[in-house]
């Protein structure tokens, strides 16, 4: 379960996801991680522990960075390591 979680969780979402048929599943862990508690959430470069309402989604990730998911997975865990963590309690 989501609410469990007690580390940052950033969740990487593209346009066109490589399972579901759409991306409403991304938003729905989003949302419920941020009202369980997560102690941080991010989807894609959006602010930090917001929700967001899956008749209105935000942008996704350009399917064309895809080639690059290890890289921007890369940015994400080195500002969860520097900037997000020290400021965790």
């Amino acid at each position: 379960m989501i609410f469990s979680v007690r580390v940052p969780y950033q969740r990487v979402q593209s346009q066109t996801d490589h399972v579901q048929l759409n991306n409403n599943h991304a938003i729905d862990i989003v949302n419920a991680a941020v009202a369980g508690g997560v102690p941080w959430v991010r989807l894609n470069e959006y602010p930090p522990n917001q929700t967001y309402d899956v008749n209105n989604p935000p942008p996704m990730l350009e399917d064309a960075l895809d080639k690059q998911v290890d890289a921007i997975i890369a940015r994400y865990a080195e500002y969860i390591i520097t900037q997000v963590l020290p400021n965790l309690k």
